[in-house]
């Protein structure tokens, strides 16, 4: 197997507005910690693929679609071969079309779409013969934050590691599932947040220096213990993450010298046109609010009128394999419960190839709250039909079982 990287730092400069939060005030008045986008590329037996991540807290389908055409056509990398994924901070540059909780800055992405071009060629360029290794590890940042009987958390964070010839690291792909939400909507200040402070202690404690990918798992439900204002408390549940992907890293075991991508299927979790009386009685209980949030419901309902294919949702799912381990990626926030079932060595990406909204289990939607009543309304797409989240669930399984390698 032959493995490239590359990294950059994408920090935004002050004065724009920060992605994920309605109660905000805007702009952005400072940097506490940079943001950085990174390529793995791994290749060998003829297959190949191409992670990229970014320190933001979601691309849009759109986006993602342009930079994978565009990879095909400068490198011919086909979609099921590239997945493109986003840590989730709710302190990043505002890179996905969330109503009144900071403006899309268009500016911003389509330069976010040169840099992640930038590094793909240049992992590409330099990739090297690696071997790999895996470890489960486990970490309990993160639990459910709905307060139902329903709660259920994600605890595992697998870490693939990719060992040089010498011994050091060239890279680590790792993930965890927790909302980036830590420095909560009275922070100003840009950060990667948890999960970008975890990549960033890891990389200085692994030998080789090596680019590491920290993903988001299956994190729709799941918060840290606290959203609050106080950095130090941040990184120290950003260590506790890198501690738990540290220890697995020690005790990892080498895995097959395999790469397999899966098949990239397509869902619609949201059709349907909904009248506005409907549309009133969806969010009845969440009408209301400040001004924001009175904005938020105006341009909805004037959203709901119109015919933008994003009403229905469109949700991607792919199944990414790496030495037998499995990472099932899909474009929406997806609760924790959506690994199971999926097999062994086998773990949910959140907030990948795009985020079409909250996937809520068929429980949800009895208990209420606001992931399945009320944050349609600020994706400005149709409500997420009761059951997507099952049927996406059998589209993974149906890929995993399926789609092999190609």
């Amino acid at each position: 197997m032959r493995c490239g990287t590359a990294e950059t730092d994408i920090t935004p400069e002050p004065g724009g507005d920060l992605a994920g939060f309605v109660a905000r005030t805007q702009p952005s008045l400072g940097i506490h910690d940079r943001l950085a986008a990174r390529a793995l590329f791994l290749e060998g037996d003829g297959r190949r693929v191409l992670w990229l991540h970014a320190d933001v807290i979601a691309f849009e389908r759109e986006d993602v679609q342009t930079v994978k055409k565009r990879l095909f056509d400068r490198f011919g990398l086909h979609g099921h071969e590239v997945v493109i994924s986003a840590t989730h901070t709710h302190s990043g540059p505002t890179t996905a079309r969330l109503l009144e909780c900071g403006e899309y800055d268009a500016s911003f992405v389509a330069g976010l779409v040169e840099t992640l071009l930038s590094l793909s060629g240049e992992a590409l360029r330099n990739a090297k013969p690696v071997s790999p290794v895996f470890a489960e590890g486990s970490c309990e940042v993160g639990s459910d934050r709905r307060g139902q009987p329903g709660a259920h958390a994600d605890h595992r964070v697998p870490v693939l590691g990719f060992r040089r010839p010498d011994g050091s690291y060239a890279a680590v792909l790792a993930a965890y599932a927790v909302h980036c939400v830590a420095m909560g909507p009275e922070n100003r200040l840009v950060s990667a947040d948890i999960l970008g402070h975890a990549a960033r202690v890891l990389k200085q404690q692994m030998p080789g220096n090596p680019v590491v990918l920290f993903v988001n798992g299956a994190a729709g439900n799941i918060n840290p213990p606290g959203v609050q204002d106080d950095f130090a408390v941040m990184e120290g549940w950003g260590g506790q993450v890198a501690a738990a992907a540290l220890e697995a890293l020690g005790r990892a075991k080498a895995v097959p010298d395999t790469i397999g991508t899966g098949r990239l299927a397509t869902m619609l979790c949201a059709p349907g046109h909904l009248s506005d009386a409907e549309a009133r009685a969806t969010v009845a209980g969440s009408l209301g609010g400040n001004e924001r949030f009175l904005k938020a419901q105006s341009r909805w309902f004037a959203l709901l009128a119109g015919d933008d294919p994003r009403l229905e949702a469109p949700v991607d799912v792919q199944v990414v394999e790496i030495g037998g381990v499995r990472f099932v990626c899909f474009g929406a926030e997806v609760f924790s419960r959506m690994g199971e079932g999926l097999g062994d060595r086998a773990y949910p990406v959140g907030y990948a190839n795009g985020d079409g909204g909250y996937l809520c289990p068929e429980y949800a939607y009895s208990e209420g709250g606001y992931e399945p009543e009320v944050a349609c309304l600020f994706y400005g797409t149709n409500p997420i039909r009761r059951g997507a989240f099952e049927s996406l669930r059998g589209l993974a399984k149906e890929l995993i079982q399926t789609g092999g390698a190609v």
